[in-house]
């Protein structure tokens, strides 16, 4: 008997290793994608770094060392290589009076384990996200000129497989209010004075206007039902028109944005106000800020800068769930923009590279990312883009896996394009939604309805935000749906298929390509396929 488990074990590790080495290698970042990156106009409060993946490079206490226990040289020049551009790295740091930490907050064996699992799902080796750094550079007085003499003296580095600096990542929404006390709605009570506003949601309705998701909740699961959404967002306040999320963490003064986008997604189905979209859903909000954003700005921002490590926390609490990004970060842009008279610059978050890898990381381990196109009116297969071994948001160069979601207007098939910054557009974008006139509830927004009670305030939300958080809710109703129908939900490259090829056709406009939004999910057509 012991011969044969011998046996049987060594057969195990036998298909076991082939298997690994059948995996195609990844592409790997372009080294130099960010080299002309650095602007004096835009905010940086860190420097990330990347080693190559099976570099055994750990940060402890400030700066880079070697951990020898993992390290298995070739030969003894490769580790004399290793060990001097480890000394070049920290003496830069050193001269800049810079210390380095890792980017991700997870236990490295665990964090390598959730990477080896999405591998299997993918075919091929993922990056290996323990190789990133984080230099935070908050603390140190550097202008653009010497922040690019440092980026390019790191990239310089043979064992650096990329770095760069991160811009400041933001909610896709600016609004300038007075900000009521943290959790000061936990005790109001529900303003039945409103009564029943769901005439005002005409995105949960028929198509072409409406993903159709009023119908869809009569559906066994169609309400959302043990599906769980985790919203990466600038914070959140409570609204009485919201059951208790399962996590809120961060400092909640962002304006509301968060009540916002929750209120369009999970809103209850109470006669009272409004209906979320799957108001049955669970939802945790993960706020990124660490303070008051209005009261410190650089204070509050430094957890901000870590949004990848806040992805990789979403995609584990989400229990195989879902994922939305209601974030956006600026970047180098072009000087031409058909579709508005201004840019922001603002991309998806998976341009930068360590967000890119997590959520491929995440969609691997069967969680559904859906990510804000952004509103920098821009087109995401515009050549300025293509610094990425090719396009940037070429699905046929580097496809994370997320739905990324363009907002529209409130037609439900026309792009939004004119005056002021607009959803950004593109081959990648996946489908659309509202854009504009999306009611849902409010702590500072009061256009819909004006409550005497704090916290029963609703009103309009706009962008690429308010068009992500409609999809989100679409995905968590397919999944409650098929999790209902059949004990489990359904792969996240199926579903992104599933919405965008079961969706109305956009209008196309006649600049730049049409404008590219992809299609308007109706969520019946996509039950009926699904269930077939």
């Amino acid at each position: 008997i012991m011969y044969i488990f011998k046996f049987l074990f060594l057969l195990f590790c036998f298909f076991h290793m082939s298997n690994l080495a059948a995996q195609t290698p990844r592409t790997l970042h372009n080294k130099y994608q960010f080299i002309d990156a650095v602007s004096p106009e835009h905010q940086y409060l860190k420097l990330v770094i990347k080693f190559h993946d099976d570099l055994p490079v750990v940060s402890d206490k400030g700066i880079f060392l070697i951990n020898d226990s993992s390290h298995q040289s070739n030969s003894e020049s490769i580790s004399r290589e290793l060990y001097s551009d480890i000394r070049s790295i920290n003496d830069l740091l050193k001269q800049n009076n810079l210390s380095t930490s890792p980017l991700f907050d997870e236990d490295p064996q665990v964090l390598s384990e959730w990477v080896r699992n999405a591998e299997e799902y993918w075919g091929h080796t993922l990056a290996n996200l323990n190789s990133y750094h984080q230099v935070m550079l908050n603390q140190v007085d550097l202008n653009a000129q010497q922040l690019e003499l440092l980026l390019r003296d790191v990239l310089e580095i043979s064992i650096v497989e990329t770095a760069y600096p991160e811009t400041v990542a933001l909610p896709l929404l600016n609004v300038i209010e007075g900000i009521p006390k943290p959790y000061s709605c936990q005790n109001e009570p529900l303003d039945i004075n409103v009564g029943d506003i769901t005439g005002y949601q005409g995105y949960r309705y028929r198509p072409p206007e409406g993903i159709n998701a009023a119908e869809a909740n009569s559906w066994l699961g169609g309400k959302g039902e043990e599906i769980r959404i985790i919203d990466i967002e600038g914070g959140y306040w409570h609204h009485r028109d919201h059951k208790k999320p399962i996590y809120v963490t961060g400092h909640p003064g962002y304006q509301d944005h968060g009540t916002m986008v929750v209120g369009v997604i999970n809103a209850k189905d109470n006669d009272v106000g409004i209906t979320g979209i799957a108001p049955k859903a669970d939802i945790g909000v993960r706020g990124i800020y660490n303070k008051n954003l209005h009261e410190d700005w650089i204070e509050a921002n430094i957890d901000s800068a870590n949004v990848a490590s806040n992805i990789y926390w979403g995609a584990k609490h989400s229990l195989k769930g879902l994922v939305l990004i209601e974030l956006q970060r600026p970047a180098l842009k072009e000087n031409d923009h058909p579709c508005s008279n201004y840019s922001s610059g603002a991309l998806p978050v998976e341009f930068w590279p360590a967000e890119f890898d997590v959520i491929k990381a995440a969609v691997g381990n069967g969680v559904v990312v859906v990510e804000a196109a952004g509103n920098g009116s821009r087109n995401l297969g515009h050549p300025i883009l293509n610094v990425c071994n090719g396009g940037c948001f070429d699905k046929n160069v580097r496809d994370s896996g997320a739905i990324i979601v363009a907002g529209s207007e409130s037609d439900g098939l026309t792009p939004m394009c004119g005056f002021g910054p607009k959803s950004n557009y593109g081959e990648r974008v996946d489908v659309h939604s509202w854009g504009e006139n999306v009611a849902t509830t409010s702590v500072l927004k009061k256009d819909i309805y004006k409550s005497e009670l704090l916290c029963n305030n609703y009103g309009y939300f706009s962008g690429s935000s308010s068009a992500s958080a409609i999809i989100a809710g679409a995905t968590a109703i397919l999944q409650g749906v098929s999790k209902a129908y059949t004990s489990n939900v359904k792969d996240p490259l199926y579903i992104r298929q599933l919405l965008s090829k079961t969706g109305v056709p956009q209008n196309l406009l006649d600049i730049d390509g049409g404008v590219l939004i992809g299609t308007h999910p109706d969520l019946v057509s996509a039950i009926k396929l699904m269930l077939e």
